[in-house]
């Protein structure tokens, strides 16, 4: 039953990544100057080195966990594997408190990695997912492990944060 509901679950991730990927591509417009909206030539949308970002886990935009090497950027990369990691040896049953606190858990520690983190690279996209992981988290670990999941809704996603982020940066 569990392999069951990860195919259902890989099959609508694809899907629904394939759905957004032609909306955007769609929406874009080429002469804007903010390429990391859009990923670059090596990296889906909305994801930054080979561990950042929804769906992508070293290197791999298919649901499951690579091993493709951190990137040498002040640590930004490997405070994202080190989360991919932590919630792949949490669980998926959510129901569980001891899932759920391990989810926590790896959700505090990858805030406090972020937060020591001093980039060293000019890839605007770096700072992008900087922004984003310090703002997402910093919502997930306000409201502690005990959160129900309509309450971690609240937080939104990795993707609503880097949407969000960009607008700002485009405001200012």
């Amino acid at each position: 039953m569990r392999n069951g509901f990860r195919e259902v679950r890989r099959i609508f991730w694809t899907v629904a990544s394939i759905v957004v990927l032609a909306a955007m591509a769609h929406a874009h417009d080429s002469s804007d100057p903010t390429p990391w909206v859009m990923g670059t030539s090596h990296n889906p949308p909305r994801t930054y080195g080979h561990w950042c970002g929804e769906n992508w886990s070293g290197g791999r935009a298919d649901g499951r966990i690579g091993n493709a090497p951190p990137i040498n950027d002040g640590g930004l990369d490997s405070a994202c594997r080190d989360h991919d990691l932590a919630w792949a040896r949490a669980g998926t049953d959510r129901r569980n408190p001891a899932v759920r606190r391990a989810i926590f858990e790896a959700d505090r520690r990858f805030l406090d990695a972020v937060r020591q983190v001093r980039l060293r690279t000019t890839d605007p996209t770096a700072e992008v997912a900087l922004a984003v992981a310090r703002g997402w988290m910093t919502c997930r670990v306000r409201l502690g492990a005990d959160a129900s999941d309509a309450d971690l809704a609240r937080c939104g996603t990795w993707g609503t944060h880097w949407n969000r982020t960009i607008e700002e940066r485009r405001q200012r």
